[in-house]
């Protein structure tokens, strides 16, 4: 079940599930389909008192339908300025709707009303998030980046504007919520959103964190050398050292760069940008941050020998994802390999592709062969999503429901054969497994000249011989006191404001 909200009057829930949207009555009974879903929900959605639903479909744009069903109407399309919209909230008696935004590379609050749409607020360098209406006269928010927390400006429904500067009601708090008596619920972070990567084994016990607690960090990609992590922090690429524990960053003021990948036996690293569309460009570290833009595309990755690119684009039509792939130098158009599919990983031998896809209305991991597309193979059972593959080829990996990490045995010789999937382990109480990636366990052992070798080992109870890396959210309190953090991340604040926020 995602992206749920409140009917008008309290007594129902809706939600996404398997493709449609959904219905149940809060004092029991089954859930009821009230119509097909074109697109994955973006956030949640608004139900108004007339009976009308209002849905964010991502970078499709706003649509409506009636309560008993029927057509999708479209509100707002996106265009080259606005790529993607979520968590619209409808305005007392109709007037209007507000909704998040990403306009010309900046996320804000804007306003549609009678098909017009026009911009509310933004903040330079900073992201405004989950907005939703207080009946006290106030439009309530999660900022998040410097001054993170739940924040409130005042905006006159009868003039449709803001009339007042913004001001901070909660730093502690983040996805706000306001009930038709003023009560706000949010949920209390502690203070700034962090994250770190730390190594586990294959039973999730924790061997070794890397670098520091970062804000937006995510994306990890090994290097060849086994040694540096290209990740992306705020909106730039930046590379750990795991050895010395230094960070280097790779990009300069580039525009929501994010999923890097090293290019092989190589100091270039190749990773999507966003600056009113997505491009897949390539850095090259030991040249101060040159940048090249190669094609347009989402979520790359690379080929073993570094010939191909595999990436995601939005068809023009609907919010739905297809897998395409091209030559990296950019000489040749790129190729449809599987439509209705993203996050697509080329194994270690070149001939296979793994990818996620939500053909069947949820998503599950498929295996196809590369590059002709030739065959298809479900490999997760129950749902699974952002697979990977072993550093041998031998064993694939995903997250499934719940917070499980799953595996699968992968043989191609003399056929390609799949195992029975299986539970490595599931997340640990207060981690977050946001990405994932894997390398061979290493061991550092002393020459007599005092200079180090490397050399693989096997880890005790694991034959392939690997550690995973995880990007945890934590936050700032826990790196002096982990109890009273990981008590912030899970809980729920309450605050009932009879006058108002001033």
């Amino acid at each position: 079940m995602e992206g749920w909200f409140w009917s008008p009057d309290g007594l129902s829930v809706a939600f996404s599930r398997d493709r449609k949207l959904w219905r149940v009555d809060v004092d029991g009974g089954g859930s009821s389909a009230i119509v097909d879903l074109p697109w994955p929900l973006n956030g949640s959605g608004a139900w108004g008192e007339d009976g009308r639903i209002v849905v964010a479909a991502d970078d499709a744009g706003l649509f409506e339908v009636s309560q008993r069903g029927g057509d999708w109407r479209p509100l707002l399309e996106t265009d080259g300025e606005t790529v993607n919209v979520s968590s619209p909230v409808l305005l007392p008696g109709g007037r209007g709707i507000v909704y998040q935004a990403d306009r010309n590379g900046a996320t804000g609050l804007d306003l549609l009303v009678d098909g017009q749409a026009s911009e509310l607020l933004r903040i330079p360098d900073e992201f405004l998030w989950t907005v939703t209406y207080a009946p006290t006269g106030h439009l309530l928010y999660w900022r998040f980046r410097s001054n993170s927390g739940v924040w409130a400006v005042p905006f006159s429904v009868d003039e449709l504007k803001l009339t007042g500067e913004p001001f901070l009601v909660a730093s502690n708090g983040a996805r706000p919520t306001v009930s038709a008596d003023s009560t706000l619920v949010f949920k209390a972070i502690g203070g700034t959103i962090m994250r770190q990567l730390i190594w586990v084994d294959r039973q999730g016990n924790e061997l070794a964190r890397i670098g520091e607690p970062q804000q937006r960090l995510g994306h990890p990609a090994l290097a060849a050398d086994q040694n540096r992590i290209a990740v992306s922090v705020e909106d730039d690429i930046w590379i750990q050292d795991i050895e010395r524990g230094t960070a280097t960053r790779a990009t300069f003021d580039e525009k929501n760069a994010a999923w890097p990948v090293w290019l092989p036996q190589s100091d270039r690293i190749v990773f999507r940008q966003r600056d009113g569309g997505d491009t897949i460009s390539v850095v090259d570290t030991g040249a101060r941050g040159a940048v090249e833009t190669m094609m347009t595309g989402d979520a790359p990755a690379l080929s073993p020998d570094g010939e191909y690119v595999v990436f995601s684009r939005r068809r023009e039509d609907a919010a739905t994802w297809d897998q395409w792939y091209a030559p990296l130098d950019g000489e040749a158009e790129p190729t449809l390999l599987t439509e209705q599919a993203r996050l697509g990983r080329v194994s270690p031998d070149g001939r296979y592709i793994v990818y996620q896809s939500d053909e069947s209305g949820r998503d599950e991991v498929y295996l196809k062969r590369f590059p002709s597309g030739e065959g298809k193979w479900q490999v997760s059972v129950d749902g699974g999503a952002v697979p990977r593959w072993s550093p041998t080829g031998t064993e694939l990996f995903w997250h499934g429901p719940g917070g499980n990490l799953m595996a699968v045995d992968f043989e191609a010789v003399p056929e390609l054969k799949l195992g029975v999937p299986h539970l490595l382990f599931n997340y640990q109480p207060g981690w977050m497994l946001r990405f994932l990636l894997l390398r061979r366990q290493l061991r550092r052992t002393a020459l007599r000249d005092g200079r180090p070798r490397r050399r693989e080992r096997e880890h005790p109870g694991d034959q392939h011989g690997r550690e995973l890396v995880r990007g945890v959210r934590r936050n700032g309190l826990n790196r002096r006191f982990p109890i009273l953090g990981r008590l912030l991340r899970v809980s729920t604040y309450i605050e009932r404001k009879p006058g108002g926020f001033r």
